[in-house]
């Protein structure tokens, strides 16, 4: 899982179940923004894993693998899909718990989230020298929540290509042969952005700070976040966590000057345009707030649940018009997910526009995909059409 964490009247950090966003290059008219910097005597120094140990597999994983790959009998097998064959039997019997770990813990404690086992898969395709991709997966979140401080499980799904694949001459490739590893997958996700492998090195140092905060342990924390800033400088979840490990710090001054940051270059996403105004509502700033919310056009994240989870917040602070127009930017992003309609007919209702409102709850009754959701969304359709008439 990925942690993405929102902040302290709960700002959200987000952590990777198996793993947001890949880092847009920033306009050339906003380079002259920069990241602010804060005294380094905040924290304590604390050594944390290097890059290359992360994908990092023991000799003897590493020959009973190669041993596997390069056998006789497997070669009609091709070989991305001796790869997939090798994991499906390796992880038939893993324990898929939150923690985060490493190519190398993974495959000894036969243990992990859906991020430590897109790593291990990751080590094996680079002992074989099979190409990877990975992809984010947006799916309803999964909440934790520690000492003010909100975590929302997020996933991602690895691609391995065939590395025997030769194209015949005049042959126009749109996609090279490929697998999909995604060990949860779900009919009710949505496909996200194409993940970088700086930003997929990036979340585990994220999920690695995220982890460290629960434990209470900011350095740690901070050792880890500034490790993944150094693979992805631009990652805008790992600058959401520094933002929030400062806040912990007593540092709300230098966390906003990052949300800041985020917000002036078009790099933020929901979860950190939210965090910000959170921050400002907490410095007693409720009107810049409320402006900062309203500006949902500068943000651009293919997450629905993002658009939703602010919504729904809004809606309980009963900000109608702010969470309106999120509603409608997950309809946006999302126009097949049932959640975007019924929160707008939610709205509408509540503004008194109740003809308005029957035609989004209709709406989502027609895109509900459980039937639960259907037969209750049918049940609020008849008691508002018996209240209209």
């Amino acid at each position: 899982m990925i942690t993405h964490i929102k902040v302290a009247i709960t700002l959200l950090v987000l952590l990777l179940c198996g793993c947001q966003t890949t880092s847009e290059p920033i306009a050339p008219e906003l380079m002259h923004v920069r990241l602010p910097e804060y005294p380094p005597e905040i924290f304590t120094e604390k050594n944390v894993i290097q890059p290359d140990d992360v994908f990092a597999l023991s000799n003897d994983q590493r020959l009973e693998f190669l041993n596997y790959f390069h056998d006789a009998k497997n070669q009609h097998i091709p070989a991305h899909m001796r790869l997939y064959e090798y994991l499906s039997a390796l992880t038939e019997g893993f324990t898929y718990k939150g923690s985060t770990y490493t190519a190398t813990q993974a495959y000894a404690f036969q243990q992990g989230n859906c991020l430590s086992l897109a790593i291990l898969t990751t080590a094996l395709a680079q002992a074989a020298g099979i190409e990877v991709s990975y992809q984010r997966v947006n799916s309803a979140p999964v909440y934790f929540k520690h000492d003010n401080v909100m975590s929302i499980g997020s996933h991602v799904r690895t691609f391995v290509y065939d590395p025997d694949f030769t194209p015949k001459p005049n042959m126009i490739v749109i996609q090279k042969p490929r697998m999909v590893i995604d060990y949860f997958p779900s009919t009710a996700s949505t496909k996200g952005k194409t993940v970088s492998a700086q930003d997929f090195l990036a979340l585990y140092y994220q999920n690695m700070a995220a982890e460290a905060i629960v434990g209470d342990d900011l350095d740690l924390a901070h050792a880890y976040i500034k490790q993944g800033l150094q693979v992805s400088p631009l990652h805008p979840e790992s600058l959401n966590t520094l933002a929030v490990i400062l806040i912990k710090k007593s540092q709300p001054k230098i966390a906003g000057e990052i949300y800041a940051y985020l917000y002036q270059t078009g790099i933020g996403t929901v979860t950190t345009l939210s965090n910000f105004a959170l921050l400002k509502e907490r410095a007693g700033d409720l009107k810049g707030a409320k402006a900062l919310l309203a500006e949902v056009d500068k943000i651009e994240d293919d997450n629905p649940y993002e658009w939703l989870d602010t919504a729904d917040r809004q809606l309980r602070k009963q900000h109608l018009a702010i969470a309106l127009k999120y509603y409608k930017k997950a309809i946006e992003v999302a126009p097949y997910l049932a959640e975007g309609y019924f929160g707008v007919a939610n709205v509408l209702y509540r503004k008194g526009k109740f003809e308005q409102a029957l035609q989004y709850l209709t709406q989502a009754k027609d895109m509900a995909y459980i039937p639960e959701d259907e037969m209750r969304y049918s049940a609020k359709i008849v008691s508002l059409k018996t209240s209209l008439h």
